[in-house]
């Protein structure tokens, strides 16, 4: 027999069974660092501190740390994903470890563990 063709693939109302794990996928909300995007950047500015074996050089690229947020909101597992070299991504990778908790992600209102890339661009000429 020849396959279904157009509106033939298409289920009857309701018909259609809903996996929870979609629902959960759909009642997503990713954690945030307390007081946001800005406040991230500004802890971020005010902690890394500029390794000592930069010295004059030029120094532009960016920093990749990837860490878990906790479902109490604690940072765990931070790691260096990309660096730019001369100690830098030591550096963002130390300031990442002393962020405070985060406000946890979501699933139906439950805290979960979420992976979080931090990219940081560095411009110093």
């Amino acid at each position: 027999p020849a396959p279904p063709v157009g509106d033939e693939l298409m289920p009857e109302e309701g018909e259609v069974e809903v996996d929870d794990m979609i629902l959960g996928m759909i009642n997503e909300t990713v954690a945030v660092f307390p007081g946001g995007e800005e406040a991230l950047y500004k802890f971020l500015g005010d902690n890394i501190v500029q390794p000592k074996e930069h010295g004059c050089s030029v120094v532009k690229g960016t920093v990749v740390v990837v860490f878990d947020i906790e479902k109490d909101g604690s940072i765990t597992n931070a790691r260096i994903l990309r660096d730019i070299g001369e100690g830098y991504g030591e550096a963002v990778l130390k300031a990442v470890n002393a962020m405070p908790k985060w406000k946890p992600g979501e699933v139906d209102g439950k805290p979960v563990r979420q992976q979080f890339s931090l990219p940081v661009q560095f411009n110093l000429d």
